[in-house]
């Protein structure tokens, strides 16, 4: 017997749709024979839509676990409007999943899984107590967007930086090492002065112990960028920044990707579906035209000014 596929999940109420599409996407793109086991931290999803998840997953022969965490372990720390408790449940998967499980695969619930993930997970781990993607936006510590203060923590501008939305665990070495209670620890000590809290915690503390998967495991994509359709990967697309493809603001054309999921998965009735996406689209229109005549004007404005200064 082989050993099953182990998927977690954590989000709270607010990520309880997202998190239906995330897992509904990777249990549609499977194709091996493992059993999969879906597991669901529980960072405050009210019961009618964790029956409408319980729901989803079913359809694939599977159920969710649902855990509940201490959440007193994690509401001390550092938190933002933009980045709140829950951010920190993936650092509870090794504690909380049985210790039978030596692997796991975590998955953000901003994801949309376009590929099979058995290929994410027949990939090595090794020795090392991690499997995650470089980030493209902040590839190192010393990016303008990596690790801050990394000098004040005796480490070097070159070492890798990684994302931490998609993850495959080394549970075994994380028990052992006792590396979730190091990088809350880091986070404890130093919340004033990192920016993206865990993600810059665990680089800090495993800077040397993980190993990068292909980028297309995780390809950050923000309506800010401009992505062409080249450049995007089979694999999983991560809606990073705080426009969502589930809200206007997240006006992009990787938007339809996460609509086909979202539809498929049956969240909503088909007259629910009607009276939620069409105002959605008419809405990503309006921000798309404004969009483009902010661009048009700014630049008209630097074409004015450079024509001024000669």
């Amino acid at each position: 017997m082989t050993d099953p596929l182990v998927l977690v999940c954590g989000a709270d109420d607010g990520f309880a749709k997202p998190l239906a599409v995330t897992l509904y996407s990777a249990l549609s793109n499977y194709c091996g024979t493992d059993d999969v086991r879906v597991h669901v931290i529980d960072g405050g999803i009210s019961a009618a839509n964790r029956a409408r998840v319980d729901r989803i997953v079913k359809t694939f022969g599977t159920a969710v676990e649902w855990m509940s965490p201490d959440l007193t372990l994690v509401r001390q720390l550092t938190v933002s409007e933009r980045f709140p408790a829950s951010i920190y449940l993936r650092l509870l998967v090794p504690s909380l999943l049985p210790t039978a499980f030596d692997k796991a695969i975590y998955l953000d619930s901003d994801v949309v899984v376009d590929d099979d993930i058995g290929a994410l997970w027949k990939e090595s781990i090794g020795d090392k107590s991690l499997l995650a993607v470089q980030d493209s936006g902040a590839p190192t510590f010393g990016s303008p967007w990596g690790l801050a203060h990394y000098r004040e923590f005796g480490l070097r501008a070159s070492t890798r930086y990684f994302n931490s939305g998609v993850l495959v665990f080394n549970l075994r070495r994380w028990r052992e090492q006792r590396l979730a209670e190091r990088v809350l620890r880091f986070v404890a000590a130093h919340g004033d002065q990192i920016r993206f809290f865990e993600q810059d915690a665990m680089n800090a503390v495993l800077w040397s112990d993980w190993r990068a998967l292909d980028s297309r495991w995780n390809q950050l994509v923000s309506p800010w960028e401009i992505h062409e359709r080249r450049e995007l990967q089979r694999g999983i697309l991560h809606f990073v920044s705080t426009s969502k493809p589930w809200n206007p603001q997240g006006a992009h054309w990787t938007n339809f990707i996460y609509d086909q999921y979202l539809k498929r998965s049956g969240w909503y009735s088909s007259l629910q579906w009607l009276s939620y996406y069409l105002p959605l689209v008419l809405r990503r229109q309006q921000v798309l035209h404004l969009r483009r005549t902010v661009q048009a004007t700014r630049a008209r404005e630097t074409a004015a000014a450079a024509a001024h200064a000669h």
